[in-house]
């Protein structure tokens, strides 16, 4: 909803001073490139991109006196990228020389991440809880350990380096700690101060450069309908994630061309183009993780990417390639999908086309598993879906184009291996291999590469600012979060988040640094800017008022997509009927929630009866908080 705002006599003359000094002080024959563009409107400070590293690039913007613009691609509820829908965890530090060993160690020989980027990243952990609670308001003694949250697998991931002892894996929430509750906590800052505008809906799709200087002028913002040219008088910081929603780009820098991604829907790499353009040198490009837990990075076909439970990881199965040999083992435990190569943890090649391969006692086994849609995300009725069936091997090789000879002896010398207790081929062990039935029936899955997030981008240096080619800074131009991100190979868990709060930091100061004028440019004709849009005049937050009648009450819950409003009716203490006012969730998600909750609760008249109503499954956040909204319009109306 966009909201314009009224300016204040202070505002208009603080817009006019900016207009005019488009010019930067110049006499109309002495001017600069920024006045032969025809801008739209003017800022101090453009942030692309609304997930946790832009937000907190545009607070500390502010902080340091800049008026902002946050531009953001996706529409309002679905913002945030990968901040929003990740585990939320933060990693941080009380011993900064001891985990300072530990990213030395981890990065071993690579040469692409200075030791001094290192030290700023390392120091920031060091600080971070504290910038957290003294910056945006969190409780510090709501700040949990990993093992606090009951979330076992983000635990140290290196504990062979040194300094593994070191490192502090954190989330503020306790439990439910995938709630967004980190980015909510970071975007809060962005959203509520008066010298930051933020649109939905408005993607970047260009940055403007001084040919002669490479200074960043400003960006182009796509925006009902309309390409704006936005100035940008002391800085752009470009916080647009990855690029792991973009086919074209997995395939050229990461080589696949069938996979699942588990991240934001809107993370389709559309800075690295612009990046290019502007003369930025991109590293980490062919970085990206899987999820944790066994085999890590797969995943089936046709399904947004989840996290696979030990039920994929034992028994009668074995995943093969289209040759029908196994190429992995399959209870590897991963560390973000990578696994163990000749003693160094490296994202594995995966075949083309690969497979699941099991017998009917494994898929009996499955089908039978009702608590598997919650411990693995995939619903028993999904894999009856996708499995493709044979009554003999030989059948199912011929409907899946598995190799027929290769997959029967692969099965023969895995039988061996399960009879006798060792894996000659791969290793797994013993407690997790069972025989195949050799009689079938036989089943096989599609599955492919699960990737939760990419890291490569344009270069940056301990200032956040990006580098052209050649090692330099590109004047005006920084960049925080995974878009570029620091991760040369080996990720530690956490750590994507916290160079979000650390690199956003250093972005939104140092971009909203005062800067030089900019040098004379000789052209003969300067351009005249009509700018409509300028601090204050138009933003997408705003505050949202609902009318009420006689014996309505409005209910507000935190859902995934943010606020959740029911208009609920009370008549004799009990809940009548339900309206939804506003909901952003996420649809075949949240969506089930709403569907399926708001009539269980008709009739109730209490907040006890509302609690016990059972949340859905795969859709949490939304169940709790529709209850929540209940709940406090029965506590109003009980007043």
């Amino acid at each position: 909803m966009k909201k314009r705002r009224v300016l204040s006599l202070f505002s208009l003359v603080c817009a006019v001073i900016m207009l005019a000094s488009c010019g930067e002080g110049k006499a109309d024959t002495v001017f600069t490139y920024a006045d032969t563009i025809a801008w739209d409107g003017q800022y101090d400070v453009v942030v692309i991109g609304f997930g946790g590293a832009g937000s907190v690039a545009a607070k500390y913007a502010e902080d340091g006196g800049a008026k902002v613009l946050v531009a953001e691609k996706a529409p309002e509820g679905h913002e945030g990228g990968n901040s929003r829908v990740c585990g939320q965890f933060f990693n941080s530090t009380e011993d900064y020389e001891s985990l300072l060993k530990y990213y030395q160690a981890k990065a071993g020989d690579t040469t692409t991440v200075s030791d001094t980027m290192l030290k700023t990243y390392v120091r920031g952990m060091s600080n971070i809880v504290d910038q957290l609670v003294n910056d945006f308001g969190a409780d510090r003694g709501k700040i949990y350990s990993w093992y606090e949250t009951g979330v076992p697998m983000m635990m140290t991931e290196y504990p062979e380096f040194e300094g593994s002892d070191s490192v502090r894996i954190r989330s503020i929430s306790q439990k439910d700690v995938g709630n967004g509750g980190l980015y909510r906590l970071l975007s809060k800052a962005a959203r509520t101060e008066d010298n930051i505008d933020v649109w939905f809906d408005s993607p970047a799709v260009g940055l403007i450069q001084d040919p002669d200087t490479k200074t960043i002028l400003g960006t182009v913002i796509e925006r009902d309908g309309k390409k704006l040219n936005i100035r940008a008088r002391n800085g752009v910081v470009m916080a647009l994630g990855g690029f792991e929603n973009n086919p074209e780009m997995i395939q050229n820098y990461l080589g696949l061309t069938s996979y699942a991604f588990n991240g934001g829907a809107y993370n389709t790499g559309d800075g690295i183009n612009m990046a290019i353009e502007a003369g930025a040198k991109l590293w980490h490009m062919e970085v990206y993780e899987g999820s944790m837990g066994p085999f890590g990075n797969i995943c089936f076909e046709g399904i947004r990417g989840w996290s696979p439970s030990n039920d994929f990881a034992t028994g009668s199965l074995i995943y093969v390639g289209e040759n029908g040999q196994r190429f992995l083992r399959e209870d590897e435990r991963s560390r973000h999908g990578h696994v163990s190569l000749g003693g160094v943890w490296v994202t594995p090649k995966r075949p083309e086309r690969a497979f699941l391969v099991f017998d009917k006692a494994k898929y009996d086994e499955l089908m039978s598993l009702k608590t598997l849609a919650s411990r693995a995300n995939v619903d028993p009725a999904i894999i009856d879906e996708k499995a493709i069936v044979g009554s003999t091997l030989e059948e199912l090789c011929g409907k899946t184009n598995i190799s027929y000879d290769g997959l029967s002896r692969e099965i023969a010398n895995y039988n061996n291996f399960a009879r006798t207790g060792v894996d000659l081929k791969l290793g797994r062990d013993a407690k997790n291999m069972a025989a195949f039935n050799t009689s079938g029936p036989y089943y096989a899955i599609r599955v492919v590469p699960n990737i939760l997030n990419t890291q490569g981008g344009p270069q940056r240096n301990e200032n956040a600012e990006i580098l052209d080619t050649k090692g330099n800074p590109i004047p005006h131009l920084y960049s925080a979060g995974e878009f570029g991100g620091i991760t040369s190979n080996m990720y530690t868990a956490g750590g994507n988040m916290a160079e979000c709060i650390i690199f956003g930091k250093l972005a939104g100061t140092n971009a909203a640094a005062e800067k030089a004028p900019l040098p004379a440019y000789t052209q003969r004709t300067k351009i005249e800017s009509e700018m409509v849009y300028v601090p204050g005049y138009e933003t997408d937050i705003s505050e949202q008022t609902y009318e009420t009648g006689d014996n309505e009450y409005i209910g507000i819950g935190q859902g995934i997509g943010g606020d959740l409003v029911l208009k609920v009716t009370v008549e004799k203490g009990a809940v009548t009927g339900l309206e939804i006012l506003k909901q952003n969730e996420t649809e075949g998600i949240g969506s089930k929630a709403i569907e399926q909750l708001p009539a269980q609760f008709v009739g109730m008249d209490s907040v006890e009866s509302v609690n016990a109503v059972d949340t859905v499954s795969g859709a949490t956040v939304t169940s709790n908080a529709l209850k929540n909204a209940v709940s406090s319009a029965l506590q109003e109306a009980a007043k």
